[in-house]
């Protein structure tokens, strides 16, 4: 526990160097989407907690994702195996302490956005808004996680990082309404994590939702049952040896 806690301390000064551009990122997309949100509200009567409950999980993936992926793909670049070679962290551990560092810089924005969501809620289910969280906590680390091991380059994680954020943004539930949509797009909705993880907040606000919830849950845990061992696994095996061909 002291070598994550030790991790997480680290993550957390190396984010002060990027807190701009973090910055308004957690800022920017979010008002992105409420914008557009907010542009179908007159002919879906969309309500303010439905928008605000968007825009929670969409903060998430602004705080979440590019950190995440950028830092499990930059583990696997020679020099940094090299410099953390001579620290007693697995890495293993070094990308659970990365995790949570993220999830500490995400829980200020994700409670106001919450507190704002319940305040105009029909129904609060508060248990059930803990799990929601959780499992979007899981989705979105899991995914960027998953990609961050995949690509291995972290030069090449940003424009990835870039495109899969606006895409799973993109193509998220504005309205409450996707029946009336054709099943191709109803099929890319209900493939993306973000769909599921709004589903689940929804749910628990009282609202109405695309899916039903259990099938979100169950999602949300296939997710984290396969990305996370093989992720774990990868950097486990990750070494500094050159490959030869």
């Amino acid at each position: 526990m002291r070598q994550v806690w030790i991790q997480i301390i680290l993550e957390l000064k190396t984010i002060r160097l990027n807190r701009l551009s973090i910055g308004i990122g957690m800022v920017a997309l979010p008002i992105a989407y409420a914008m557009v949100a907010l542009l179908t509200q007159a002919s879906a009567g969309v309500t303010p907690s439905y928008i605000l409950s968007g825009v929670l999980i969409v903060s998430l993936i602004s705080s979440l994702f590019s950190l995440t992926i950028l830092r499990v793909s930059n583990i696997f670049q020679p020099d940094i195996l090299e410099l953390y070679a001579a620290l007693p962290i697995p890495k293993p551990l070094l990308l659970v302490g990365s995790w949570l560092a993220y999830i500490l810089v995400s829980i200020p924005q994700a409670s106001v956005v919450f507190a704002l969501s319940a305040l105009w809620a029909p129904e609060l289910k508060l248990g059930f808004s803990m799990l929601a969280l959780a499992a979007s906590y899981v989705m979105i680390i899991g995914v960027a996680s998953w990609l961050g091991i995949t690509i291995r380059n972290p030069y090449k994680a940003q424009g990835v990082a870039s495109l899969v954020t606006w895409l799973m943004v993109l193509l998220s539930p504005m309205q409450p309404d996707i029946h009336d949509l054709p099943l191709v797009l109803r099929v890319v909705l209900l493939s993306n994590p973000t769909t599921h993880a709004m589903n689940l907040l929804r749910f628990s606000l009282g609202l109405e939702v695309v899916a039903p919830p259990l099938a979100s849950l169950g999602f949300a845990l296939s997710i984290g049952l396969v990305a996370f061992p093989i992720v774990l696994s990868a950097a486990r095996r990750a070494t500094i040896m050159e490959k030869y061909f």
